[in-house]
């Protein structure tokens, strides 16, 4: 049945793409509540939080443009 295979395939790149907005609204959501870090701990967050938005906004983009 190719076009539930089609549909099934569909769905799942949607679900894929809300996941991965929901990450990136986690991400902001955490660097705004840190603000300005005040310890180095804080830094460190900021940082690992950064690197991973934008890998997973790279992902997005890619997944967004196969969808199309």
């Amino acid at each position: 049945m190719p076009g539930g295979d089609t549909r099934r395939k569909s769905s799942l790149l949607k679900l894929r793409v809300s996941a991965l907005e929901a990450d990136l609204a986690y991400f902001a959501a955490r660097l705004e509540l840190i603000g300005t870090p005040a310890t180095p701990h804080q830094r460190a967050q900021i940082k690992a939080y950064r690197a991973l938005e934008g890998a997973l906004q790279e992902i997005l983009e890619r997944l967004q443009r196969t969808g199309k």
